[in-house]
């Protein structure tokens, strides 16, 4: 770990159930839109619930100015893309980081709130 980003907690919850009342100032997200069956293929949802319940919860636990990091890849479609879906709940979205593969285009989205 780098010493000059000290200190990071790292917590694991569903969402944010097991997080104490904390204001942050960077999250990571990574949402599943895969089944949890272990097969290939979306959920029946591609994740849009849990984004949707995450840009619901997230407003009482990030300090102003507060980066959050959200994966996305463009097979998910975009009906199930957080630049979307956070931009309802007054999130604005860039891309901090690309990469293109056979399956198509893959984001680290840099979100906000507006």
């Amino acid at each position: 770990m780098n010493p000059a980003l000290a200190p990071i907690e790292f917590i694991h919850s569903d969402l944010f159930a097991d997080v104490p009342p904390v204001k942050l100032d960077a999250i990571m997200f990574n949402f599943n839109y895969y089944p949890s069956d272990g097969t290939y293929g979306l959920n029946a949802d591609g994740g849009r619930e849990i984004l949707e319940r995450f840009f619901r919860q997230v407003p009482a636990y990030i300090n102003d100015g507060a980066r959050i990091y959200i994966p996305y890849s463009q097979f998910v479609g975009e009906e199930h893309d957080p630049k979307r879906i956070g931009a309802a709940f007054g999130f604005a979205c860039s891309v901090a980081a690309s990469v293109a593969n056979e399956a198509g285009e893959h984001y680290i989205y840099e979100i906000t709130k507006t």
